[in-house]
């Protein structure tokens, strides 16, 4: 029996090669995507967790020497076992300051290498081009219509092929493919969009809009009232910690502000880790262009529901407006995570210069360095910094300036990197009465990622807080003026999509 043959009675069926291997490989992307996307989410927000528990315990250990606290750790005042309590506790919370931020280095160099942040993007999006090609191969439509059985299967191997270099070219480092399935018909039995589909067999117009479109409309308009709701709730959360903020500024407890405002900042990530607010605004108004193409199909007389070229012409349409919210996905995604990436990286640099900077403490070094990590930018950036000041201002009332120097690492050439401008000029907190600075530091334009360094002499930055020993930490925030472009859900809803595991489409 020739190739030709073979093709004609088996297209459509279970017995279907390019359709076997198209569901092997949607298969095989769906898997992929659904573990890399539980992955990137766990890892991050572990980090952003720990980031916040930094601050947090970096604000108590402030208060050490809090007249009161001082008191109470006295043996004559509290007694040997309360006073050895209060004194463990602190040295606990000293060591507890410096692997925190070594651990939340680690965890993100760990996530740069093994989660990357497109890499379930760019599963996710293979998955759904191959589901596209499946629909459209069952219903002989676009590529598929008018054409002999053996070249539709070609064409749907071709499309198969095309998918992976779109995935590839995303960006996909891990391992996706699962060993070898010779039961690819049972495997599926569950994971179409409707239980009746078989996956395999040719679809009527109606079938096509019970299985495929109502499915996935209905999927829409739950996914972006759910999102809505989601955006709503966290921005209230927002809301509530810029409130408080405010509040404990106006109660005289500054120091307390720096874990309101990390708290804020926290809750701002996890947004955007899980896209809340992003999808609802392509989701909503695509399941009403659906309803329309619905209301238009409906009205047509039962000849023409019948007829081949308005079927494929009708098939082809809808798949074109799901493949348009794909690729509106893909862009939300792929902002959302580099952004994601860019945060969380500026925070463990902050992390790490705290625990660099105690360390040049401890050994008297006569310099203080802050490392961050540019990454790649379109427009300069100037990184913030608060580091501790002396309190007030020099002697003519101004605030005093900085002699900073700039140095750079892991450019591929000198032209990799250009200082834009290298003053500083500390501008003071109200919050903390005087007692710390936020900093300008040089701006920097980098092709490629690089780490900067800003050294200045100890003896321009007041070392310890309030005349103590305790070390001081430097925070460096994200770049002003950012275009987060660069940089990337615990909340799994009942109604699943298949980024998370596969049951509808890109999202």
């Amino acid at each position: 029996m020739s190739d030709k043959q073979v093709a004609e009675s088996t297209i459509r069926t279970k017995a279907d090669q390019a359709l076997q291997a198209a569901w092997r490989r949607f298969l095989d992307y769906d898997a992929a995507a659904a573990k890399q996307r539980n992955h990137h989410t766990r890892i991050r927000t572990w980090i952003i967790v720990l980031g916040l528990a930094a601050t947090t315990l970096a604000v108590f250990s402030s208060y050490r020497n809090n007249a009161f606290l001082l008191s109470l750790a006295q043996p004559q005042n509290s007694g040997p076992v309360v006073s050895a309590l209060m004194n463990g506790f602190w040295e606990l919370l000293h060591i507890i300051l410096i692997f925190v931020p070594i651990i939340v280095a680690g965890l993100l160099t760990y996530a740069y290498q093994f989660a990357p942040s497109l890499s379930w993007v760019a599963y996710r999006i293979g998955a759904e081009l191959v589901r596209r090609e499946i629909y459209l191969y069952r219903m002989q439509a676009g590529d598929y219509a008018g054409t002999s059985a053996i070249d539709q299967q070609q064409t749907l191997l071709e499309r198969l092929t095309e998918a992976n270099k779109r995935v590839n070219k995303i960006g996909a480092p891990d391992p996706y493919l699962q060993t070898t399935n010779n039961d690819i018909p049972q495997t599926i039995v569950g994971r179409t969009d409707d239980t009746a589909d078989d996956g395999f067999s040719p679809l009527t117009a109606a079938q096509y809009i019970e299985y495929r479109v109502i499915h996935q409309k209905d999927w829409y308009i739950r996914k972006s009232q759910q999102d809505y709701e989601h955006m709503r709730r966290w921005r209230v959360y927002g809301l509530a910690a810029a409130a408080g903020s405010s509040a404990v500024a106006a109660l005289g407890v500054e120091p307390i502000v720096a874990i309101t405002t990390a708290v804020g900042t926290a809750l701002a990530t996890y947004m955007e880790l899980n896209m809340y607010g992003r999808t609802f605004s392509i989701y909503h108004p695509l399941a009403n262009q659906l309803e329309i193409e619905l209301n238009k199909w409906s009205i047509l007389s039962p000849v023409q529901q019948s007829d081949p070229t308005l079927i494929s012409n009708f098939v082809g349409t809808m798949e074109n407006l799901f493949q348009s919210e794909r690729e509106q996905w893909m862009q939300q995604a792929i902002q959302s995570q580099q952004a994601i990436e860019q945060t969380l990286g500026k925070s463990a640099g902050g992390n790490q210069t705290a625990a660099g900077t105690a360390s040049g403490q401890a050994d008297g070094s006569n310099q203080t360095t802050i490392t961050t990590s540019i990454l790649d930018e379109a427009e300069a950036l100037t990184s913030v910094v608060s580091i501790q000041t002396p309190s007030g201002s020099s002697d003519n009332g101004t605030q005093p300036q900085f002699d900073v120097s700039v140095t750079t690492s892991g450019g591929n050439s000198p032209d990799n990197i250009k200082i834009v401008t290298t003053t500083a000029q500390a501008v003071p907190d109200t919050a903390s009465n005087g007692s710390s600075a936020s900093m300008e530091v040089p701006a920097v334009v980098a092709t490629t990622p690089t780490d900067v360094s800003v050294t200045m002499p100890s003896d321009q930055a007041a070392p310890t807080a309030n005349g103590t020993g305790d070390p001081v930490a430097v925070i460096v925030a994200a770049p002003n003026g950012s275009n987060g472009t660069n940089g990337a859900s615990a909340d799994m809803p009942a109604d699943r999509h298949p980024a998370d595991n596969g049951d509808g489409t890109a999202g």
